[in-house]
């Protein structure tokens, strides 16, 4: 069914209906417009775990409102995080790998995800398997901040943090109700449940995919043919959760499934039906987490207790030969690990100084690792052990004000992982004001990421052996900030950055080694209007170049990272369109220049828009409508692996009623 003739009408249908206006718009427009006072005092928390400035941060920070994942149609969350600068969301064998500054690899984060303070990475990969099965509805804001933050976030962090806030207390009260149809078979749904200082959530989503014809020049078998690939299949994803939220503590629970079909070989080869029936063909990952925070104050100190247990499930199939190469064979490996840990902090207020002091201590139980080896003829098991792992961590940070022109921010972090030893990761931030409105940031930042599990220990079924004596990989990063607003209205920020990665862990024949380094520095420039009621704009350019090739990384040609464009321009407007409708009209568009392929060929830049339109009618019917690659563009995206097809032009509604 082409959803633009079942959903187009029905949405202008809604709006030009005889709806009553409810003395609540007034209210629902603040929801969708920011004043000059608010945007030059805009706060974000991942760059210290408290609420401070965006502008005095010491960090590159950036945030994306609930109003605009509603005015735009950002579907997931990797859809949300694409328009940001510097960021691309890369093509893995089995998944999509997000990926910022250059640096990304098949499975594992570069970057921490958190969701309410609380790490989403999975400890076995470091991978992060969100991208469809998160609620978007309960988003109240999503934080990205650029550069390595070791200094209070310690391993993973590398290229960023990514962190998920959901709805405060003091949000809209109500349940909400919400359905999602699109093309390819796209059924979703909503609950959203708010009442004071409880949220209550349950997301579901199923997509059949779409079916592209892919010619056998692009099929990198020995024996090439043209067939079909389906593509986004992703069907009975889910969330689940909730978050009771008062002043002296903070309970919450969340399990999540993503399921999603590899759409080729893990070395590109084509898929055909016979690929896929000798096991489980969908990549499964289920995560579940409960947390307690408490939140006791004594004298002028503020404290943070952060008691937590998460559980991670993994299933990914993996075709290594097909078929029709003469010699069938698939890996199946199941995966279960938990975590148990406390996050413990304080916060310490004078007149000139913020002070702030933690420390962590985590156990991590590799319960299975089983692999299977599966031919036509046999199935080989080759089990890895279980084993648990400790982590210790402290750190200390001070937030000194020296005068009203010029604040300093000092920090540094120690780690000592079991299997690594110890790790420092200092924090060093200037923050200078030019007038009320503009001021300049020089940071300096380390980060690492500890040899993974996976890594370190002999994989028969994979192929390699052990590898103990692995670094953990590093980050440097060096950036200068010079951010303003203009003309009352515009936040302006221009970013220079040098990002020296070492240590990068890599598989060398039969063993996973440290080889090398990467050198990239690049700018980033944004604009960003959201002051005015009728109008919203945002605009973004990210230019990154290797500046050292010189070792022996292998995943750089000449002057380019292997499957990252060198530029990216990105951008969307939201206009109102309706006032008393509250009707949004939303285009959002992305340039991505040629990106150099794993093989060395060259994969052509593309350009795509969308288009959606946001309604929240009155107080109790939202409705939304969007088309995707608008002109029907047909492009490829790469990554850890060589271009996949992207969908065509798509449809998608929404439609929702809060009680």
């Amino acid at each position: 069914m082409n959803m633009k003739y079942l959903f187009l009408p029905l949405l202008l249908l809604s709006i030009s209906s005889s709806l009553y206006a409810s003395e609540d718009e007034d209210k629902l427009r603040l929801l969708f417009q920011m004043s000059l006072e608010e945007l030059v005092e805009t706060k974000v928390s991942s760059a210290s775990t408290y609420l401070e400035k965006e502008v005095e941060a010491p960090a590159v920070v950036n945030s994306i409102k609930q109003s605009a994942i509603k005015r735009y149609g950002y579907r997931n969350l990797f859809d949300a995080l694409s328009y940001e600068s510097g960021v691309y969301i890369a093509q893995d064998s089995n998944e999509m790998i997000f990926s910022q500054r250059g640096a990304f690899a098949t499975t594992t984060q570069k970057s921490l995800f958190m969701r309410d303070g609380y790490r989403l990475n999975n400890t076995l990969f470091n991978s992060v398997a969100i991208d469809n099965s998160l609620s978007m509805q309960t988003i109240d804001s999503v934080e990205i901040l650029r550069g390595s933050a070791g200094s209070i976030y310690g391993d993973t962090a590398l290229t960023g943090v990514v962190s998920i806030n959901s709805l405060p207390y003091y949000s809209e009260d109500g349940l909400f109700a919400g359905m999602t149809v699109g093309d390819y078979n796209t059924l979703g749904g909503d609950i959203t449940y708010k009442n004071g200082r409880l949220l209550a959530w349950a997301h579901y989503l199923n997509v059949r995919g779409e079916k592209v014809g892919v010619n056998a020049e692009n099929d990198y078998a020995k024996n090439k043919i043209s067939a079909e690939q389906v593509i986004n299949r992703i069907p009975d994803n889910f969330d689940v959760g909730f978050k009771y939220d008062t002043q002296m503590y903070t309970l919450n629970a969340n399990y999540t499934k993503n399921r999603r079909l590899p759409e080729r070989s893990v070395r590109g080869q084509l898929l055909e039906p016979v690929d896929y029936t000798l096991f489980n063909i969908y990549q499964e990952v289920k995560q579940g987490h409960i947390g307690f925070t408490a939140k006791p104050i004594y004298r002028d100190i503020v404290f943070e207790l952060k008691h937590y247990a998460d559980k991670s499930e993994i299933v990914s199939p993996q075709v290594l030969s097909v078929h029709r190469d003469g010699s069938y064979l698939g890996l199946q490996i199941d995966a279960l690990d938990y975590s148990y840990g406390i996050d413990y902090r304080a916060k310490y207020y004078t007149d000139n100084h913020t002070l702030l002091g933690g420390f962590k201590v985590e156990m991590n139980d590799f319960s299975r690792i089983n692999n299977a080896l599966v031919s036509d003829s046999s199935v080989n098991r080759y089990d890895m052990p279980a084993d648990k792992e400790w982590r210790y961590s402290g750190y200390v940070q001070d937030k000194y004000r020296v005068n009203d022109s010029f604040i300093l921010n000092l920090g540094l972090r120690y780690d000592y992982f079991e299997h690594i030893d110890s790790e420092f990761s200092p924090r060093v931030a200037l923050n200078y004001y030019l007038d009320k409105k503009s001021v300049i940031k020089l940071i300096y930042s380390h980060a690492f990421l500890s040899p993974l599990y996976f890594y370190r220990n002999a994989n028969p079924a994979l192929g390699y052996g052990s590898s103990k004596d692995l670094d953990p990989e590093q980050s440097d990063s060096y950036q200068l900030v010079y951010q303003t607003i203009l003309a009352d209205s515009i936040n302006a920020r221009l970013t220079l950055y040098r990002s020296e990665y070492k240590n990068m862990v890599v598989r060398n024949k039969d063993i996973y080694i440290n080889l090398g380094s990467l050198d990239v520095g690049g700018v980033e420039a944004e604009l960003k209007y959201s002051s005015d009621e009728m109008l919203e704009w945002f605009v973004n350019y990210s230019y990154l170049r290797v500046l050292d090739n010189s070792s022996d990384v292998t995943n750089v040609s000449n002057n380019d990272v292997l499957g990252y464009p060198t530029s990216m321009l990105k951008g969307g407007i939201s206009y109102l369109l309706l006032k008393d409708y509250n009707l949004y009209i939303s285009p959002t568009f992305q340039a991505i220049s040629s990106v150099t392929n794993p093989n060395l060929e060259k994969n052509g830049g593309y350009f795509i828009a969308n288009l959606n339109l946001f309604a929240r009618v009155n107080k109790n019917l939202e409705l939304s409508f969007g088309i995707y690659n608008l002109t029907d563009t047909e492009y490829a995206i790469g990554g850890s692996v060589n271009p996949y097809p992207q969908h065509g032009r798509n449809y998608l509604a929404k439609v929702g009623w809060h009680f």
